[in-house]
């Protein structure tokens, strides 16, 4: 999803009483602004927190220190200040924004949609907006609902990579192959050096069984990110439904070489080695798949399938 959006106040604050001078309360705001603006944000609570002790209702600057309280990781206080933000200022889009944001960091996604849907309300020609509702309908696997919400996003800011992907990843759940390769391919138009939309793009291909386009999109991915461990058990699982198992089988070791935990490539390294004729290489590496994975029958019938002695 996309980040918080940060706008530190600029507030006149008028009527401060003696024992807090308006500029001292203003020089207060005016650091926590630049704290904030740092990412040196205990700093900017205590501002933010000494401006609202003198003055309570002010809403911007409840926004301000529940963006702080969010970039700090304390979500539950960041929640507390969008809620007093908007009991003094109901009609903040923003505000609805980063709340719903709060609340999907701690995955209440009814509540999270809500206030996004508020925000779209209050503000509809915000691409931002509209593609944080389709995020949060996406987490909820609920792709009729998501996928409007990232096509109005995209008819506001047709030029948004990101936007294209997560369409595309929406169209894919819901099997239309075609729709989301041409939103991998424009997201990786928009952006050519983007490791995880060669992947997506491979994986799009892979489900549609052109093995060779999906080779070229994890060779890229990996070329791009060579770190990604999915990316290579991907390469040597396509490799794999070609026929190259020796290809395969060396794709499949990078990956658990960088992902030991992977018992899916382990497996699928245990199947290259068997149709290879490599039955102890096999065995082991079912072993492995299934100590890793210990409710998957799958792995624990390969690897009872070649238990005891075996010759190569």
């Amino acid at each position: 999803m996309k980040s918080f959006l940060y706008q530190a106040t600029c507030w006149l604050l008028l009527g401060a009483s003696a024992a807090f001078p308006q500029a001292r309360l203003d020089q207060q705001l005016a650091q926590g602004n630049t704290d904030a603006s740092q990412g040196h944000w205990d700093q900017a609570i205590a501002e933010y927190e000494a401006v609202l002790k003198a003055r309570p209702r002010l809403a911007a600057v409840h926004y301000d220190l529940a963006n702080a309280w969010a970039a700090k990781g304390d979500i539950a206080k960041a929640i507390d200040e969008y809620h007093q933000a908007l009991k003094l200022r109901p009609k903040d889009a923003d505000a609805y924004n980063n709340l719903a944001l709060a609340l999907s960091r701690q995955d209440h996604l009814d509540e999270a949609i809500q206030n996004y849907r508020e925000a779209v309300r209050l503000n509809p020609s915000s691409a931002l907006f509209h593609y944080n509702l389709a995020n949060a309908f996406s987490a909820r696997q609920d792709w009729t609902n998501a996928i409007p919400e990232y096509r109005q996003a995209l008819n506001l800011k047709p030029n948004d990579a990101a936007e294209h992907n997560n369409l595309g990843l929406a169209l894919q759940a819901q099997g239309d192959e075609p729709g989301a390769v041409s939103e991998f391919e424009e997201a990786l138009r928009l952006q050519p050096a983007n490791a995880l939309f060669h992947y997506n793009l491979g994986n799009a291909f892979a489900a549609r069984l052109d093995w060779p386009s999906a080779i070229t999109e994890f060779r890229l991915a990996i070329l791009l990110n060579p770190q990604d461990s999915t990316s290579y058990a991907n390469l040597g699982y396509a490799f794999a439904q070609l026929g190259s198992l020796n290809r395969a089988i060396f794709e499949y070791r990078r990956a658990v070489l960088l992902n030991p935990r992977d018992a899916r490539a382990q497996f699928n390294l245990g199947s290259a080695l068997e149709r290879q004729g490599n039955l102890q290489g096999a065995r082991e590496q079912y072993r492995i798949a299934a100590s890793l994975a210990t409710t998957n029958t799958e792995y624990r019938l390969a690897e009872e399938r070649l238990d005891g002695p075996v010759k190569n």
